[in-house]
């Protein structure tokens, strides 16, 4: 997967005060590079910046619940 410009924000990462706590405009995402991993490669204006290594998450849709008077899209 590959973001660039706004869509990056969401998954940037990010303080605790809720701003961004690097600058970039590039987001590169690959799964299973390293074996059950995730690779973020994180760039601004075409030069790396940041790199991490994540484990996957395992989730399920029924882990979210609506808040009240919402509805989950499903």
């Amino acid at each position: 997967m590959e973001l660039t410009g706004e869509e990056v924000r969401d998954y940037g990462i990010w303080t605790i005060e809720g701003t961004p706590s690097i600058e970039t405009d590039q987001l590169m995402v690959y799964a299973n590079i390293i074996r059950h991993k995730f690779l973020y490669i994180y760039a601004q204006e075409g030069k790396i910046t940041h790199i991490s290594v994540t484990d996957p998450i395992k989730w399920h849709r029924k882990n979210f619940k609506s808040q009240k008077g919402q509805r989950l899209m499903t």
